[in-house]
């Protein structure tokens, strides 16, 4: 990233896969019609691709058109990597942004609350030089939960439907695993229920921070402190799950509906205490990241 003078700021990814020649021509366009973005594209007439396989071009037009659906703004290159913002809307959407992946420009676009003024400057697309490329399934995926939490995102946090989805994994494993201990290896049903629950906390926790956290993911040392206030949080969470059943089932409710509650409590009990505790700090530190590279408390 590098900013020019203000009000302006230029994002360009760090490969070296952009042409920075193009930057004074970005800039003179967004001070001409006092615009709110320009973006540096490889799709518009004048633009390319450059050496990428016809497979990478297909896929990465793909993604593109569904951007554009998401975004409602006409960009012919929504996931490009290259582009300069005007700080005052910048500042407008910045908080409003999901944070999810790093299609920044994408999420600033779709988050916007209102219809910003774009122009694009075309350029050819330059071979890789430094880094390794970002595309593998789970990028996919995350790509995927940006664009559907800006369509569902006011409604219900996708994070919380990964994070049922996960839990839900974890449960048909436990199923699994019950079976194999009691039925199989005729062990005791208490000892293997703890067993069991250990496992798929464990379990539970790499997929989530795999996964649903992918983009605040712990690594090193923070994943063992992370296991442990996961596993401490889910504790709690069974506890929770007990106790709301119990009472559904006191209220006259049948044992399934009950369950379903008690479930209910313990994954939004679970939710939120791993979002505030175990990868909280993470989440702050990423923020803090982003608003400093990208220059929005401020700048030159």
């Amino acid at each position: 990233m590098m900013s020019t003078a203000a009000p302006y700021v230029a994002v360009i990814d760090g490969d070296q896969q952009h042409d920075e020649t193009i930057l004074p021509k970005m800039l003179e366009e967004a001070r001409r019609g006092k615009l709110d973005l320009v973006v540096g594209t490889r799709n518009a007439q004048g633009g390319s691709m450059g050496e990428f396989s016809r497979g990478r071009v297909l896929l990465s037009r793909a993604g593109a058109r569904l951007s554009r659906w998401i975004a409602k703004v006409s960009l012919s290159d929504p996931m490009s990597g290259y582009f300069l913002v005007d700080r005052t809307w910048l500042n407008e959407v910045i908080h409003l942004t999901s944070a999810v992946g790093f299609k920044v420009l994408l999420d600033l676009v779709a988050s916007s609350p209102r219809r910003p003024k774009i122009a694009e400057v075309p350029y050819t697309f330059r071979n890789r030089q430094h880094g390794e490329s970002k595309l593998d399934v789970l990028v996919g995926l995350e790509y995927f939960q940006l664009l559907v939490d800006k369509v569902i995102g006011h409604i219900i946090p996708v994070r919380f439907v990964l994070f049922s989805l996960v839990g839900l994994v974890g449960m048909f494993v436990a199923l699994g695993l019950l079976y194999f201990c009691t039925q199989v290896m005729q062990l005791p049903l208490n000892y293997s229920h703890v067993w069991v629950t250990v496992v798929v906390m464990v379990l539970n926790f790499y997929l989530n921070n795999a996964l649903t956290y992918r983009s605040q993911r712990l690594r090193g040392w923070a994943v063992w402190i992370g296991l442990g206030s996961f596993m401490a949080a889910c504790s709690i969470g069974i506890w929770l799950n007990l106790q709301a059943r119990g009472s559904a089932e006191a209220g006259g409710l049948p044992w399934y509906a009950a369950s379903g509650v008690g479930l209910l409590v313990g994954g939004c009990w679970n939710y939120f205490a791993a979002g505030v505790f175990t990868w909280k700090r993470q989440q702050v530190q990423l923020f803090k990241r982003t608003m400093r590279v990208i220059g929005a408390r401020g700048g030159t």
